[in-house]
């Protein structure tokens, strides 16, 4: 199984504003009971400690060991609250947050546009986890092809033959393609059978997951990590992280969504975690590596991780999966030859069923044959 090499992960102290105000309440309480207490009036008139056997005086070890608290909070005070305070304060300003969003929205047009002609190449890999198991267990491992121009659009996985299975599951070919009008899906065994499907343009997604395809977009993965027009700018902290980039940090009621930029452009998202209030691991992360083709930036490795809380999950349920993918080849801007978005294209062998989902007859579906060159329709008995 593969296994890549994710994006720098970025982490904040996010107990560092409860920590910086309980060590700020303790330097006040300390002040307040020093000036009250009886060590404040004997230090008014404390002459130079006296040694008694190599010792101090037990009052004035009190003495120190005070001063020493007071140091600690003074200095931990300054290091830890006064940094917060300004990383929190970047984000304070709905113009900014405002035009922050605005660039990132820019910068995302900017990059999609280099995705309007492509041909890609790479690796596709999965695994998931149950209850009572040590480590995860693959469940896809496939070579992709995508091809697009436009809207339409042409996908092809190869997946590795699985030995593991019961009985064992023989090498496939599943492709997808939208030639403008309607989308098409070839299945290919091993063994030489060959089955179709027709569909509506709407049921992209869907046509697509069925392939053994686990994204909703087929290489524009940021809207996979993060949907811009969905972000509450009033939840919206932005903390500067230095040479690292950007934190911006939406805290909603029912969850907290953390989106770490790096400083290549506006739009170079990084990692994406959601997770619920009070909770220490996301329930769904988002790892981005980007890359430039032609003077244009691209996603080159893609990691999506969901955790499910499931208690007491019964035996086979699926407590954690990811899935990956990596771009061995990616050429934007690139003409195709039509055939590459049509059926005949394809080389499908004559005789291949085709079902089209869009249609039903008498209750049942329509069952079509390719005969060369076109679909035909079969006669109902």
């Amino acid at each position: 199984m593969r296994s890549g090499n994710y994006p720098r992960m970025f982490y904040c102290i996010e107990g560092a504003p409860l920590l910086s105000n309980f060590l700020g309440s303790l330097s006040h309480i300390l002040l307040l009971f020093w000036r009250t207490g009886p060590y404040f009036r004997r230090l008014e008139g404390l002459s130079p400690p006296i040694k008694v056997s190599g010792h101090c005086r037990p009052e004035v070890q009190s003495q120190c060991a005070f001063l020493v608290m007071l140091v600690v909070s003074a200095v931990c005070l300054h290091d830890l609250c006064l940094p917060q305070a300004q990383a929190q304060e970047l984000g304070s300003t709905p113009k900014n947050q405002s035009s922050l969003i605005q660039d990132m929205g820019a910068a995302r047009e900017e990059i999609a546009k280099g995705y309007h002609s492509f041909m890609a190449t790479g690796k596709l890999s999965g695994w998931v986890q149950t209850p009572g198991t040590q480590e995860p267990q693959p469940n896809l491992d496939a070579e992709f092809l995508v091809l697009r121009d436009g809207t339409r659009f042409h996908l092809q996985l190869l997946h590795a033959p699985q030995s593991d299975k019961s009985p064992p599951e023989p090498q496939r070919l599943e492709v997808a393609m939208y030639d403008g009008k309607s989308i098409y899906t070839i299945s290919s065994l091993e063994t030489g059978q060959e089955r179709g499907g027709v569909f509506f343009e709407f049921s992209s997604t869907a046509v697509l997951r069925s392939t053994g395809y686990p994204f909703s977009a087929l290489l524009n993965f940021w809207d996979d990590a993060v949907n811009l027009k969905e972000i509450d700018q009033s939840s919206l902290t932005v903390v500067d992280l230095g040479a690292s980039g950007l934190q911006l940090k939406e805290d909603r009621a029912t969850y907290i969504r953390q989106i770490f930029l790096g400083k290549a452009n506006p739009f170079d998202i990084q990692r994406v975690a959601l997770r619920h209030p009070g909770a220490s691991v996301a329930f769904r992360e988002h790892f981005l590596t980007w890359k430039v083709a032609d003077e244009r930036p691209f996603v080159q490795h893609y990691v999506v991780r969901h955790r499910y809380a499931v208690k007491d999950a019964p035996e086979g349920q699926v407590i954690a999966k990811q899935y990956e993918i990596d771009l061995e080849k990616f050429d934007p801007n690139i003409k195709h030859d039509y055939k590459a978005f049509t059926l005949e294209g394809l080389g499908i062998r004559a005789g291949t069923v085709f079902v089209d989902y869009r249609r039903n007859v008498k209750g049942k579906r329509v069952t079509m044959i390719w005969n060369g060159t076109t679909l035909e329709e079969v006669a109902s008995p």
